[in-house]
């Protein structure tokens, strides 16, 4: 039988070679959870909504992986009552926005109808659809930056300068069985 003795370190023990792989290695781990701040998106968007158009009534869509076709939208009826931020024009009773892409998501996949208080079809101006197109650029750019900090070198630093987990000299994290 071999036994070998194995050192591990604390991050703040590592080089500074050893900690830039740690870094880096704690970056990669997290773009490909990303799936984790899936929650934290949503909410800062959900809270773009309700700033921006009052109502908290709307479904979100994204689609963010750096790809053609990424972007956001956000689908929903929207009753006069609802609009609590900028009033819906006059003689238009309710605002629904509907997704026309079940491929992307992103400002142009959406669709809006207004409704008069007898249910008749009313066309939106191209004023107003911008208006509802430039709020999901703005939910693509705060979910993008959301990405960006949850994986930028700076957290992924802090994350690993206040945790608990032990390295090997190479700056890679220790297997599970010797970090107890």
């Amino acid at each position: 039988m071999k036994t070998k003795e194995v050192t591990l370190y604390k991050f703040d023990e590592l080089s500074v070679e050893a900690q830039a792989k740690a870094i880096e290695n704690e970056q990669e781990s997290r773009s490909n959870q990303l799936w984790s701040i899936e929650g934290l998106i949503e909410q800062a968007m959900q809270e773009i909504l309700k700033d921006k158009i009052g109502s908290p009534v709307l479904k979100v869509g994204y689609s963010l992986g750096y790809s053609q076709g990424d972007g956001a939208n956000f689908t929903g009826t929207i009753e006069r009552s609802d609009y609590l931020v900028n009033k819906l024009p006059a003689g238009v009773e309710t605002l629904e926005i509907s997704r026309n892409d079940r491929h992307h998501s992103h400002e142009n996949t959406m669709s809006f109808t207004y409704f008069n208080s007898e249910g008749d079809e009313i066309d939106v101006p191209e004023e107003d659809k911008e208006h509802y197109r430039a709020i999901a650029r703005e939910l693509k750019k705060i979910g993008y930056s959301i990405i960006e900090d949850e994986t930028s070198e700076g957290y992924a630093k802090e994350n690993l300068e206040n945790s608990e987990e032990l390295f090997l000299e190479s700056g890679l994290s220790a297997p599970s069985y010797l970090q107890d």
